[in-house]
């Protein structure tokens, strides 16, 4: 099991000391890898869709910062023994060219430490301040996924006409070597069949063991027509965290932003919510479903805290998974 965390490039610790600080202790205690996440609007009725915080911490009378998502891994990418992703690019926003290609140069620039995440994008009035279509998102997103493999290839030019998208006999260079794209998106057949068809992995968000056990299955099947191995395909789970050494620290941190973002049913499931004991038995969960892979938010009331969560995490969780 591979374990990242997601600093935060939004959200109430939204300052470049923050997430240089987080990102800086999170690869001196080798976690895997450094996550951002990615949009292009961000207005006050998203404040309290953090990505590292607690919605005690939110101040819902000030604009927040959102740092560009492969900007921010760009100047973090100095930091060593870590790899870099974005969860997840939103692919309808932006070139596929420019998508491949800043991911391409980054990859060489690193060493080959980047992870390449897509998404179709979901939060719709997103969509309609940008004049996109959010009902095409799909589709668009599948035409691009399909464009940075071609460009991607080791052929020195290539073409596409698309519905959404052409280009004729475009020559890119670098070729990335062992660049994994991740798809992320709900679980789905469809979702199944394009992971399998133009990716290396899954991530989605905050789904219970028997979700990715089926939805494994799935890509399994598809992987085998598509003439890939099955079992070389990253299963991620992007979820929420919150860890201390009492159950009632737990509660006491993390109370109001679970009543905030989902029922209590629901958050007991699907978060990694208690202490290392229990975050540990969690995690064996979905193990055994298939996930080999986590990207944790964790939910704190400063920096400070997280930091500590951080490495209590990595002293008596982490090496239960190693």
């Amino acid at each position: 099991m591979k374990f990242g965390v997601r600093l935060p490039n939004s959200g109430p610790f939204a300052t470049t000391n923050s997430f240089f600080r987080i990102a800086k202790e999170s690869a001196k205690l080798k976690y895997d890898s450094l996550w951002v996440h990615d949009h292009m609007h961000w207005g006050m009725e998203d404040a309290t869709h953090f990505a590292a915080g607690a919605y005690e911490v939110v101040r819902h009378d000030e604009r927040q910062n959102f740092f560009e998502s492969i900007t921010t891994l760009a100047h973090l990418s100095s930091i060593e023994n870590i790899r870099f992703g974005v969860a997840a690019v939103v692919l309808p926003f932006r070139s596929p060219i420019a998508v491949a290609r800043q991911h391409a140069t980054l990859h060489e620039l690193t060493g080959g430490r980047m992870i390449l995440g897509v998404c179709p994008g979901g939060i719709e009035h997103e969509f309609e301040r940008l004049h996109l279509d959010h009902k095409t998102r799909g589709s668009v997103t599948e035409e691009y996924m399909e464009v940075i493999n071609l460009l991607f290839s080791d052929e020195p030019e290539v073409s596409y006409d698309g519905e959404h998208f052409k280009m004729t006999n475009v020559e890119f260079y670098p070729k990335p070597k062992n660049l994994r794209m991740w798809y992320g998106a709900h679980p789905s057949t469809r979702t199944a069949r394009r992971v399998a068809q133009y990716t290396n992995g899954w991530m989605p968000a905050y789904l219970i063991p028997d979700q990715f056990e089926e939805m494994v299955a799935k890509i399994g099947r598809y992987a085998v027509k598509f003439g890939k191995d099955p079992d070389d395909f990253d299963i991620c789970h992007e979820t929420y965290i919150c860890i201390a050494d009492t159950q009632k620290e737990v509660e006491d941190i993390s109370r109001l932003s679970m009543k905030h973002i989902f029922n209590e049913e629901k958050h007991e499931k699907v978060f990694l919510m208690g202490t290392p004991d229990t975050i540990t038995e969690k995690l064996n969960k979905y193990a055994k479903a298939g996930v080999n892979y986590f990207e944790i938010k964790f939910l704190s009331h400063s920096v400070d805290q997280m930091l500590e969560m951080i490495e209590l995490f990595s002293d008596e969780v982490k090496p239960k998974f190693s």
